[in-house]
């Protein structure tokens, strides 16, 4: 009969009793007269079957030495007793050594729905804890009888295909199912592998539906095998589009986030709210693209004296006030070198439903260049200032001086009647006051001058040129 699926051992009328049940259940079986002579694996070897189903003997010793020596030879077989007497003892002491199921002569009949699941499934009192977990999961099963060359998808199995109810898969078709190429070929190592060496197959791999549509799938696969002979393949099968997909999203995102860190001249940290450990990664290092950490006391002690209560008493209200989300501020920090740099630092808060701040994650920016370029304007404009008022006051002093001077002459040259002496007076004032005049206006014109170029560096003239930074290893810790 090809493919058995059950062994009934029987020794006087068990055959008469499951045959019939047996069939109505659609169970394939073999029936062999229990002899002691016989080896078990002899027969296991030829069924490989999936359920046993064994007449009880008189004797009770034999009957738990029957079940051991089937429990050795294909220990993934379910096993069921079929006793008259009922002894309660005797079938507690079967169930203990590792029976799936005791049963009475006079209730075989009933059990046909038992037979079919036993039947249908290796490990079965496993596969009855987790059924539920699998369903749940939208986790199938598989098994192929290797002597026999037939296939076993369990109804999971077969929606997930997207194929009929009724289907009857067989290897050929099963494998196809797999993209062609890598998919396929990886499938096929790896099963040949499995049953040659009994190495556990987890695969994950795109497949092609009965419908057209394209799946990701977790694979898994056993081996069971009598001496060294693979007898049967067993597993699960599970959809794992969606956790795909979510791979990809993260991967996509993780992509973005690493081209934007790359372009950016920051230090990325972050901080765990209760474990005052600082994670961090210098972008621009040569030797750091990884996290970092280091203790955050150690890091306020390296802030400024005259900064450092500030630092923390901002980030502190920050963190308490459920309101903000964002943080920000400007600190001078010591480098490897011992030197001051100044840090811009801004940072997003992580917080609960209920507001309350689970983590900060920051950039901060060595923005030492800018705050010396500004310095720099700065007293630029001071020097300015100055030469705009030496200009103003200093310069123009001692011509008014001479304009008052030239004034009085005018008046004493309006008294002095004497003609020649009134003539050179005039020349002297004529030529003193063009020269006083064109002076005075040099000197408001330089200081107009002055005054716009002063306009311009406060209003735009250090933002027009913001150089880009760039972190070197050291410069931040």
């Amino acid at each position: 009969m090809k493919d058995p699926r059950a062994l009934i051992l029987y020794s006087d009328y068990l055959s008469d009793i499951a045959v019939p049940v047996l069939n109505k259940a659609g169970i394939k079986y073999f029936a062999s007269k229990i002899d002691i002579t016989v080896s078990i694996d002899e027969k296991l070897a030829k069924i490989y079957p999936s359920l046993i189903i064994i007449e009880c003997y008189r004797n009770k010793k034999e009957n738990l030495r029957l079940l051991k020596k089937c429990i050795t030879a294909f220990k993934n077989s379910n096993i069921v007793f079929v006793t008259e007497s009922g002894e309660l003892n005797s079938c507690i002491k079967l169930i203990k050594a590792g029976a799936d199921e005791v049963i009475f002569r006079s209730e075989i009949a009933a059990k046909i729905n038992l037979f079919k699941e036993l039947a249908g499934s290796l490990n079965y009192k496993k596969s009855a804890v987790e059924n539920d977990s699998q369903n749940v999961a939208n986790i199938g099963s598989w098994i192929f009888n290797m002597e026999q060359n037939e296939l076993f998808w369990s109804d999971i199995t077969k929606r997930l295909h997207e194929v009929p109810e009724n289907y009857a898969p067989n290897i050929e078709d099963a494998i196809n199912f797999y993209n062609e190429g890598w998919s396929r070929d990886k499938l096929l190592g790896s099963f040949n592998e499995l049953t040659q060496t009994g190495k556990k197959v987890k695969l994950e791999l795109p497949l092609t539906t009965a419908k057209n549509n394209k799946i990701w799938v977790s694979a898994k696969g056993e081996a069971q095998f009598i001496g060294e002979k693979c007898v049967r393949l067993f597993g699960t099968f599970q959809d794992i589009t969606a956790q795909k997909l979510l791979e990809k999203q993260l991967r996509d995102s993780e992509l973005k986030y690493q081209k934007v860190v790359e372009a950016s001249s920051d230090i990325i940290w972050e901080i765990e709210i209760g474990t005052a450990v600082v994670h961090y990664v210098n972008i621009n290092s040569a030797k750091t693209k990884s996290f970092q950490e280091f203790r955050l006391g150690r890091f306020l002690r390296l802030i400024h004296d005259e900064d450092r209560s500030r630092f923390i008493k901002s980030m502190r209200n920050n963190i308490l006030n459920p309101e903000l989300n964002t943080w920000n501020c400007q600190y001078r920090i010591k480098n490897r070198t011992g030197n001051y740099v100044w840090i811009d630092d801004n940072a997003s808060i992580i917080r609960n439903r209920e507001g309350k701040a689970l983590r900060i994650i920051g950039a901060a920016k060595n923005v030492t260049e800018k705050k010396n370029y500004i310095k720099k304007v700065e007293n630029q404009n001071a020097a300015f200032q100055k030469i705009s008022w030496t200009q103003s006051h200093i310069l123009r002093s001692p011509v008014v001086n001479i304009l008052g001077l030239l004034g009085l002459l005018k008046a004493e040259l309006k008294a002095n009647t004497q003609p020649k002496e009134v003539k050179e007076i005039k020349e002297i004032i004529s030529l003193l006051d063009f020269a006083a005049h064109k002076l005075d206006k040099t000197i408001k014109e330089t200081v107009k001058q002055s005054s716009e170029a002063l306009e311009v560096i406060e209003s735009e003239g250090f933002l027009s040129s913001n150089p880009t930074i760039s972190i070197e290893e050291g410069t931040f810790l």
